[in-house]
């Protein structure tokens, strides 16, 4: 007799790549290009731990393909990217707010070097 069962809920997610950590924790490999950053995930789903590992392995532990492993981590930069952006306009958007008096923005009144009391 055969049971069906629902396939197991991946052991890592994929939070990106880094060119800082150049050495596979998998297989030891060092001088890579880079490492594709997977975090461990707990029973719960968060992630408890930060692995690096090559393409291949990481594919290999991780059970996808190395295309897949690939996609994901490209995903994960851009999102990472785009959060650390919208970050920087909030910040700009909240020192625009603070000066209201001056027509300029901060940054063109310092650049114009400017005497705005407001950006001072």
């Amino acid at each position: 007799m055969t049971t069906n069962t629902a396939p197991a809920a991946p052991a890592f997610r994929v939070l990106g790549t880094t060119d800082e950590i150049t050495a596979c924790e998998h297989c030891g490999r060092v001088d890579l290009k880079g490492t594709i950053v997977l975090g461990a995930l707990d029973a719960d789903g968060n992630v408890e731990g930060v692995t690096y590992f090559g393409a291949v392995c990481g594919a290999r532990a991780a059970g996808w393909t190395v295309k897949d492993l690939r996609k994901a981590a490209g995903e994960a930069d851009r999102a990472r990217r785009e959060a650390e952006r919208a970050a920087r306009m909030a910040a700009f958007d909240a020192a625009l707010d603070a000066a209201e008096g001056c027509q300029l923005a901060p940054s063109m009144c310092r650049k114009a070097r400017t005497d705005c009391a407001e950006h001072a």
